[in-house]
């Protein structure tokens, strides 16, 4: 009896310690993968952050009221749209968030709006508080 007893401790410790490598295996995977996650969605925000930040300073610098760009600087502008425009269409982890704030719409809007208008002030504010909407989104 003492010899049976023995045996199913074993078996027992045994089962008990193969049950919590494959558990604690399973946890850690789990965590590693929400890490890896959290990391993109910062990459993402931080990228789509820099890029308008960018692309606001660019036209800042550009289009001014009363002065004509000349190719090379029609081009600048064109691509600093067009960037601006893509990262915010190609975002994977922060794709509902950034629908959510209907960043896509404003961006484009504010962009075409002070195309025509050049006003700088309204073209700054909506800059701004898109940066903020985002930085908000970030931080949840």
């Amino acid at each position: 009896m003492g010899y049976e007893t023995v045996l199913v401790s074993g078996a027992l410790g045994m089962l008990g310690t193969a049950l919590g490598i494959v558990l604690g295996h399973h946890f850690s995977k789990k965590t590693q993968r929400e890490q890896w996650v959290r990391d993109n969605r910062k990459a993402e925000y931080r990228e789509l952050l820099t890029t308008i930040s960018e692309s606001f300073m660019l036209l800042m610098e550009l289009r001014r009221p009363g002065i004509a760009l000349g190719p090379e600087e029609q081009r600048e502008v064109f691509q600093a749209e067009t960037k601006s425009v893509r990262i915010i269409a190609d975002r994977i982890y922060i794709a509902d968030e950034i629908a959510k704030i209907g960043l896509m719409k404003r961006w484009t809007t504010a962009l075409n709006v002070f195309k025509t208008d050049l006003n700088i002030q309204a073209f700054a504010n909506e800059t701004g508080a898109l940066s903020e909407e985002i930085r908000r989104a970030a931080l949840k």
